[in-house]
């Protein structure tokens, strides 16, 4: 008993150590359950506005989603038998959510926006608990700017209710940082007991369950466990959640693909042991593309996060701040580590970045704290004032790129949401057909019934499209002559315009292709303004600036056409 006080009075002396870095006060930070509240705001402000900016998001993760609700859908190439290099556990779980609100939703949209905010909310709790873990570690004033960042940043509002791995990594790994954060601040040997299996357990989910490459981000997090808990447990406990994982992932997927297989040992013979060009196909990018997305998302946290590297164990040696000086280093290493793998790989997404996402949060945070406390050495500033200040500009900005990105690409979601009034009561066959805009079709859900056919006219697009699910009873376990693994389309596949009831378009004043709006075999129906991105400058599409946005950007017609009934 002795020890164990021993063990809480040296957790207690070290968490005050680090509370030193911004104050000599205790100071004031929201509860588990206000903070929830407080992330919960913006979660379902994202489920209700946020776009979709990543097809993948669509026809990887939805439509799989969509057909084992409803029975029908896109397939893509990798949800094909002789590839199988998605798991269809992972749409299987959300499809469960997707069930669970479908009584009340009004039709399937509201089932998607209901299954969205069940997934804002998830991720808020897993926010929450990074921020206690963060203000045990760090004390209050480091936690409440941490909680700040995740509350308000452009980066956290579209990741956290995108249907992804790279998401559902981020969720997962907030609870793996988290625990892993109280590692170096046990109250008690259960609990440092508790935070090893909590660590163990959801980077392990992460890992195999979400995108196995934030692998990388746990290495620390395995050398802290191994420390704390003991090689042999971490190793038992390590197994017992693998296991777990990838035993449900191979029953699920043996059951649906109909012969045995597990998708992750394919996704990574595929990405990085096949040795052909894997997801080199679908292009690559410098290292300046994920620069720009991380100041569009996050602005200047994310130059203070990235500053953190450096500025935190400069001031740290030089007696500026009182930190724990290789426990700080160590709790920012993951970021560092994911930032130099990502930014060699070729191949580069947006959402590659999302697990990492909360991290760049707390960097900025501890950043911007010990910047301000440095500052108040030499300079008569008050530390709320300064801080507050910042945290105000990067929140404008935040809002800024939010209100961006949801005036400027919106009028697609709406497009469809119209093709679902407008086909609703339809009886009978009812084809949809777009042609260049397939990649902003936003899931089946947006298809009131399987009477209503999503179909492909011809574009200057020359690789894979996503096809229907074939109507066999064992839909899954089809192969199809026209998926392949080398991104090459079947021109075999689309549909004569004449056959199409209604069309998906956008007519940009530049389009070479003759405009349907013209032609007087169709009638216009739906009208809204989307951005001309190739004539819009780059600071106008990725920030809004009121009454200079609107005279800078450039905009033309999102349309939905219908045919027009021939006379006799």
């Amino acid at each position: 008993m002795s020890a164990r006080q021993r063990k809480q009075d040296k957790a207690k002396t070290q968490e005050g150590s680090f509370h030193e870095v911004v104050s000599t006060s205790e100071g004031y930070s929201p509860n588990f359950k206000v903070a929830f509240l407080l992330l919960a705001i913006p979660r379902v402000l994202s489920a209700a506005i946020n776009i979709m900016s990543d097809c993948d998001e669509v026809f990887n993760y939805w439509e799989p989603t969509h057909f084992l609700l409803y029975g029908f859908g896109l397939q893509t190439w990798e949800y094909s038998p002789e590839f199988a290099l998605r798991s269809y556990a992972y749409s299987a779980l959300h499809a469960i959510i997707a069930w669970a609100v479908t009584p009340i939703s009004a039709n399937k949209i509201g089932v998607y926006h209901n299954t969205r905010l069940v997934l804002g909310l998830l991720c808020a709790l897993a926010e929450a608990y990074f921020f206690r873990s963060v203000r045990r570690c760090y004390g209050a004033a480091v936690a409440n700017v941490t909680l700040f960042f995740l509350a308000t940043s452009a980066g956290m509002f579209l990741a956290s209710t995108a249907y992804l791995p790279n998401s559902f990594a981020m969720e997962c790994l907030l609870i793996g940082f988290g625990s892993w954060m109280r590692l170096s601040t046990p109250s008690t040997t259960s609990g440092s007991r508790i935070n090893s299996i909590l660590c163990i357990g959801s980077v392990s989910c992460a890992v195999l369950m979400g995108t196995p490459f934030v692998i990388v981000t746990a290495v620390p997090l395995a050398f802290s466990v191994i420390y704390y808990f003991g090689l042999v447990q971490t190793i038992g406990y390590g197994v017992m959640f693998s296991s777990i994982w990838i035993g449900g992932s191979v029953v699920i997927d043996n059951y649906i693909y109909g012969y045995p297989t597990c998708a992750i040992f394919n996704t990574l013979m595929y990405n990085a042991l096949s040795g052909g060009p894997g997801s080199q196909l679908y292009g690559v990018e410098p290292w300046t593309f994920y620069a720009k997305n991380l100041f569009a998302n996050f602005n200047g946290i994310a130059l203070l996060a990235v500053l953190s590297f450096v500025i935190v164990p400069f001031f740290s040696l030089l007696g500026g701040v009182k930190l724990r000086l290789p426990i700080t280093v160590w709790h920012l290493s993951p970021l560092l580590l994911w930032f130099v793998f990502m930014f060699n790989l070729e191949h580069k997404e947006e959402r590659f970045l999302f697990p990492v996402y909360p991290l760049i949060c707390f960097a900025g945070a501890l950043c911007l704290c010990v910047i301000t406390n440095v500052i108040r050495r030499v300079l008569p500033i008050s530390f709320s004032g300064f801080v507050g200040t910042i945290c105000v500009l990067t929140f404008v900005v935040s809002v800024s790129r939010v209100v961006a990105m949801t005036v400027n690409y919106s009028a697609s979601v709406s497009a469809w949401r119209f093709i679902h009034e407008q086909t609703a009561t339809a009886r009978g066959d009812v084809t949809v057909c777009v042609s260049k805009e397939w990649y902003r079709f936003p899931s089946s859900f947006f298809l009131p019934s399987a009477q209503v056919h999503f179909r492909y006219v011809q574009s200057d697009f020359t690789g894979q499209l996503p096809q229907p699910y074939s109507a066999h009873a064992n839909a899954t376990q089809v192969h199809h002559r026209y998926f392949n693994d080398r991104n090459q389309g079947d021109p075999t596949l689309f549909t004569p315009i004449s056959e199409c009831d209604y069309f998906v378009d956008f007519e940009p004043t530049n389009q070479v292709e003759p405009k349907l709006s013209e032609q007087l075999s169709w009638r216009v129906l739906f009208n809204q303004n989307f951005l001309d991105a190739s004539r819009s400058p780059s600071l106008y599409r990725a920030f809004y600036i009121p009454i200079l946005s609107p005279q800078h950007v450039v905009t033309a017609p999102y349309l939905v056409l219908q045919k027009q009934k021939s006379r006799n």
